[in-house]
């Protein structure tokens, strides 16, 4: 469970309920996905927004931006992502480990500039929308 004290962040009642949503989502969601999740708990979405926002500063969760152009926010588990993002379906294949370890330590080694973070999102074709295109064809 997320201390919110650990990140500078003063424990609220509403950011615990906003940091609990995230919590149990299995896909990035966005403010008003979580705002509609809250209805009864009486915060409003300037709410919403703002707590997002600072939870992402403090690298509490992950945000992109769809094709829409809008941000879906996920818990952060890891120290960073890296997501696979389909450019037909929009499914999404979050890589379970970082494919960058080795060209991280040969920047360092070339620089000395050592990398703390990066996300990385990557945009092509999954595998279904592939075998799809062929059948198109």
């Amino acid at each position: 469970m997320i201390n919110l004290k650990d990140f500078g962040i003063k424990q609220t009642k509403s950011r615990q309920h906003i940091l609990d949503i995230l919590d149990n989502s299995k896909e990035p969601m966005t403010a008003e996905d979580i705002f509609r999740e809250l209805i009864n708990e009486e915060i409003n979405l300037s709410t919403v927004y703002r707590t997002l926002n600072a939870f992402y500063e403090q690298s509490i969760v992950y945000k992109e931006i769809d094709k829409d152009g809008k941000a879906l926010f996920m818990i952060l588990r890891e120290k960073h992502k890296h997501v696979l993002i389909c450019t037909k379906c929009g499914k999404k294949i979050f890589l379970k480990e970082c494919p960058y370890k080795n060209i991280d330590n040969e920047i360092l080694k070339e620089t000395g500039f050592k990398i703390e973070n990066h996300n990385i999102e990557i945009y092509g074709l999954c595998q279904d929308c592939q075998k799809k295109g062929v059948l198109e064809i």
